[in-house]
């Protein structure tokens, strides 16, 4: 029997059978009351002194004995469904080898597989899933600094646990409330259900309660966050997240009150979750509980994410390159669902590459600039050795190029809703995906949050002029959330799509059929409060105004990222322009429509301004005009790309041009039935059937008449593509306005299909 740290350690041969048991409804008092459980979670707090442990082996220099623990645990037992000590061990190890299993439908989790994942799906030649356990075995590996081994596990491997069982327990939550008839987990059903799947990963010590089993829950991440030996504001007696969040915060000035502000708030939030968990009938029947503990959850994330960041700030500038190495592996890659810029940048000095002093000017501005992203401010992190941070102004930053006149960046936030989503799609996420659309993630209105399927059930949008004709044109109030929907179940006409399919049809409806048209309800909800002649009226004008700007803009295309940050209409028309040669300048990356959008935007505010309603009715219809091109632009484009398919072809593009051709084949329909009709036979997703049936010049016919027939449309707004003209060498002063028809003639298909592919593989 070997000892470190004052814990013996059995030898091979000579374990210690444990037989204690646990009493099922005992609760416990963790760290002499720094919270008290409803719930026995001793055992999940006991995890601290494996931490301990390892940290006091590794200063002994015995690295094998300290990763011995870390693989096979040491003093959190696990108990089975009813208290009775199984002789297993939890280990740290464990929450990040069983991660892959246990969150694969979880989006914390997959934004960071995502972010760390190279093109085989690894990191550092590991499953990108166990990247927490694989820094780990990395820093067991350097014996500088000698903690990084034990200061990983509890910042990469506990922390994502954490989250997984809070973000579990909303799930549990959800289940409940769409299964149980009684509203609480019964003894014969779901509660049964949880107990087996708790008990086979060894969560959960004694019974569920049917007022208790998701509080439990909220205790154990308590239990993780705190840890057994802790006192209330030391950073000096324990050693989980509790711990490391007291000491960092007292660099940065956040201890007032006996106890850093993030601890403080994290207590509050767990306890206002146990408490949310568990009031009579807490996702029960048409509950609303698992909105309301979705958000507390985010919130606990969110303030678990500070200390990550201080950690990361604090050893950028005492240039301690393996903390350095740990904390930008804890932080970079939740940057990478809200900012991709900044996230490319940052991976690539500080995950990717090596970190020198004289990037920290930049490497600090480019994570202060993440940070309303992340729902943080400079204030909320604190200030250590004269680090400046200012974000007083965030709210007003150009979107685009357009300045609003009130503050809509949170609702401006919803593209990254979408961002988001199109990670998940891509990493097979599904049902993160789904929630993310369903009940919204990132754009706040007060304590509830936007939902992109809000957006797309909305009774509000019938103020459009043109959505009664989508309406009539699908036999359905509701198209665009039916599609998406049809593309999550795989219901038909989607049965048999392929994962790439699958993405387009999700990612492309809600950017082209549900963000244009709900922007457009901004838009037209000004011009209908314009004409009322109180003050009161006029600001809310001026505000749906500028919610209409930021739905069609969003908050990645703001002022200071790079144009291809952006998810909407906007920053569509950029990624067009470069075929269609609409071009502001040559490689400029700005599109004449987006140009054109934001000088619409400009006079619409300055008409709201000076109350002339009737050019801002003119205004709004320019705009609704503008916002069919990129969406022509986008099925002609995808149409090329399809001509050659086959029959089942699994590739993306195919469902692409579908969702294309039916953002604007019920106005097509409108302006010419026969164009729309072959549009509609040869843009179908039918996969008994070739694309393009009728040959591409067929469709391009289509389009040509359809455009000639519609008014409003400027045929040089869509521009030319490959040798294709589509005015007949018309320009914009000519046709403006007229009804100008798009001949397309002479396709050079090698060039093109050449220039297609490479742009293709960009994203």
């Amino acid at each position: 029997m070997s000892g470190i740290g004052g814990v013996c350690i059995p030898e091979e041969g000579n374990e210690v059978k444990i037989s204690n048991d646990v009493p099922p409804n005992e609760t416990s008092n963790i760290a002499d009351g720094l919270y008290i459980s409803s719930s026995n979670v001793d055992d999940r707090a006991a995890i601290a002194q494996d931490v301990k442990a390892i940290s006091n082996a590794l200063k002994s220099g015995n690295a094998r004995l300290a990763k011995d623990i870390y693989e096979g645990g040491l003093n959190s037992n696990i108990y089975d469904a009813v208290g009775i000590n199984t002789g297993e061990k939890r280990s740290l190890a464990g929450f990040s080898k069983e991660a892959q299993a246990k969150m694969n439908q979880e989006s914390t989790f997959n934004i960071f597989r995502y972010a760390l994942q190279d093109s085989y799906g690894n990191y550092m030649d590991e499953p990108a899933g166990k990247y927490a356990d694989t820094f780990v075995n990395f820093a067991f590996s350097n014996t500088k600094p000698k903690a990084l081994a034990a200061d990983a596990m509890v910042a990469l491997n506990l922390w994502m646990y954490i989250s997984h069982v809070l973000y579990d327990t909303v799930t549990k939550c959800e289940a409940s409330t769409n299964s149980s008839p009684m509203g609480v987990f019964s003894s014969s059903g779901a509660l049964a259900q949880a107990i087996d799947e708790a008990a086979a990963f060894g969560s959960v010590t004694g019974v569920f309660s049917s007022s208790g089993a998701l509080a439990q829950a909220i205790d154990e991440a308590a239990a993780f966050w705190i840890g057994d030996s802790q006192q209330t504001g030391n950073s000096r007696t324990g050693h989980l997240l509790y711990a490391l969040t007291e000491k960092i915060g007292e660099s940065f000035g956040q201890d007032t009150n006996g106890q850093v502000l993030v601890n403080t708030n994290i207590l509050k939030l767990l306890n206002n979750a146990k408490s949310t968990v568990t009031f009579v009938n807490a996702c029960g029947p048409r509950s609303n509980t698992h909105l309301v503990l979705r958000v507390i959850v985010d919130k606990i994330i969110i303030q678990m994410t500070i200390p990550l960041i201080q950690n990361l700030l604090y050893n950028l500038k005492v240039y301690d390159a393996g903390r350095v190495k740990l904390y930008a592996l804890s932080v970079v890659p939740l940057i990478a669902g809200c900012n991709p810029s900044s996230y490319s940048y940052l991976k690539a000095i500080l995950i990717d590459g090596e970190y020198h002093a004289r990037d920290f000017s930049d490497v600090v501005k480019a994570l202060q600039s993440s940070y309303s992203c992340l729902g943080l401010s400079c204030s909320e992190i604190g200030t250590y050795n004269g680090i400046a941070c200012d974000d007083r102004n965030t709210a007003f930053v150009s979107m685009g190029g357009y300045l609003p006149t009130h503050n809509v960046m949170e609702h401006a936030k919803i593209d990254i809703d979408i961002l988001q989503i199109q990670i998940f799609m891509k990493m097979r996420a599904y049902g993160a995906a789904k929630e993310c659309y369903m009940y919204g993630r990132n754009s706040y209105k007060g304590d509830e949050r936007r939902s992109l399927r809000d957006f797309s059930t909305s009774i509000y949008r019938q103020v459009i002029p043109q959505y009664k004709t989508y309406t009539q044109y699908y036999d359905d109030l509701d198209y665009a959330h039916t599609l998406i929907l049809q593309a999550f179940e795989e219901e038909p006409p989607f049965s048999y799509i392929s994962s790439d399919q699958k993405h387009e049809i999700v990612i492309k409806t809600l950017q082209h059929m549900v963000m244009g048209m709900y922007a457009l309800r901004g838009l037209y909800d000004a011009n209908n409060l314009c004409s009322m002649e109180d003050d009161s009226s006029n600001t809310k004008a001026e505000i749906s105004w500028d919610e209409g700007a930021a739905f069609l803009i969003g908050s990645l295309a703001r002022e200071g990222n790079k144009l291809g940050d952006g998810v909407l209409l906007y920053s569509f028309a950029n990624e067009m322009c470069p075929f269609f040669d609409t071009c502001t300048k040559w490689r400029s990356g700005v599109s004449r429509v987006s140009k054109e959008l934001v000088t619409l935007l400009y006079a619409g505010q300055a008409e709201l301004e000076s109350r002339n309603c009737q050019a801002l009715v003119k205004t709004t219809n320019e705009i609704n005009s503008l916002l069919y091109v990129p969406l022509f632009q986008g099925a002609l484009y995808y149409s090329s790309m399809n001509q050659d398919l086959a029959a089942g072809s699994p590739e993306g593009t195919r469902a692409a041009a579908f969702i294309f051709s039916r953002a604007i084949l019920p106005v097509i329909n409108v302006a010419d039935r026969t164009s729309a009709s072959a549009i509609d036979v040869n843009l179908d997703f039918d996969s008994n059937y070739k694309p393009i049936p009728d040959g591409l010049e067929a469709v391009f016919g289509a389009f040509e008449t359809a455009v000639q027939n519609m008014d409003g449309v400027d045929c040089t707004d869509i521009g030319s593509f490959g040798t294709m003209n589509a005015c007949q060498g018309g320009t914009g002063s000519e046709s403006k306005g007229k009804r100008s028809g798009a001949r397309f003639i002479g396709l050079s298909h090698c060039m093109l299909f050449v220039t297609l592919i490479l742009f293709h593989l960009v994203w």
